[in-house]
């Protein structure tokens, strides 16, 4: 694949017109997309190995594998090259997220935004932005940005789209009663949406929302649906790492054993039990308090299996 075949396919789409790119207005001059003739871009060699460095670091962006630091390497020159303009950051800021490097990712967005307002607005990049705050604990910021996303999530590529689906899903749970309406209409799109094992997150979330929205029997339904009769197959896609990753950009580490009471309750009530206390005492907020204990309440009466606690503290 050519690199400048790779940036068509990464930046292009069809909402490129109305939601801008990230690629950077200044390199229409270097390749003659703006108008200029041959000789202005001849003026400006400086221009063009810019704008070269950006769409090699853009080609190895493209798709969810690995990358190398060679991108960041890529973006480095390109900052130092024009040090006023924002796409070098917001490349580097891409590179970073994708090596684990959150925090430094999130600053190099920041330095994007002090540049131009406007710099994350083409889907990948809000998204990882998005991410990035959420993991940085601002999930008061995280949330406009993953609303802004939501609408144009079809940009994304499948895993991106899937996490993007489901982060959202939890930080409006998150919000407690006053969310659940707008986390219910996120988590049927994630079900939808998603695929493996965060369509599995966004399935037990999903669950979850309806029962704590009073809707037990079309929770119980859904779930029964989804394997709900055998939960260590579905317990096991918890531990996947994508997501872990999503629930990590969450707000309430409890709500993991809120999942798994969900989960559990069919098949084990007395592990579910477990589960819901131990959301009670893992969650900081309480934000479904009242829910997890009418859920304890209803299921202590229940014959189940005993198991360890070990589900209360999950790996």
């Amino acid at each position: 694949m050519s690199i400048l075949l790779a940036w068509y396919l990464d930046l292009k789409s069809p909402s490129d017109a109305q939601f801008g790119t990230a690629r950077p207005q200044e390199c229409a001059k270097a390749d003659g997309t703006s108008g200029t003739n041959a000789w202005e871009r001849a003026k400006s060699p400086e221009l063009r190995s810019y704008c070269d460095k950006l769409a090699s670091a853009t080609s190895q962006l493209v798709g969810t594998g690995a990358v190398s630091s060679e991108v960041l390497t890529l973006a480095d020159e390109a900052a130092k090259a024009r040090p006023e303009k924002a796409a070098p950051y917001v490349l580097r800021g891409r590179a970073l997220a994708r090596l684990g490097r959150h925090a430094e990712a999130l600053a190099a967005f920041e330095e994007a935004k002090k540049r131009d307002e406007r710099a994350l607005e083409e889907p990948r990049a809000l998204y990882t932005y998005a991410h990035g705050l959420a993991r940085a604990g601002r999930h008061g910021e995280a949330l406009p940005a993953y609303r802004a996303l939501l609408p144009r999530a079809s940009v994304l590529d499948l895993q991106e789209r899937s996490a993007a689906y489901a982060e959202t899903g939890l930080l409006l749970l998150a919000l407690g009663p006053t969310g659940i309406d707008d986390a219910l209409a996120v988590l049927r799109q994630a079900r939808r949406e998603a695929h493996e094992a965060l369509q599995v997150l966004g399935v037990l979330a999903l669950g979850l929302a309806l029962d704590r929205a009073g809707e037990h029997e079309q929770a119980r339904a859904l779930l029964a649906e989804r394997g709900s009769k055998e939960p260590k197959k579905l317990e096991i896609a918890l531990s996947d790492a994508r997501v872990k990753e999503a629930l990590a950009a969450g707000p309430d580490p409890g709500e993991l054993h809120a999942l798994l009471g969900a989960l559990y309750e069919d098949a084990d009530s007395a592990r579910a039990v477990e589960a819901y206390k131990a959301y009670l005492e893992k969650s900081p907020k309480k934000p479904w308090e009242a829910h997890a204990k009418k859920r304890i309440e209803a299921l202590a009466g229940k014959r189940g299996p005993a198991k360890p606690s070990a589900t209360a503290k999950p790996k």
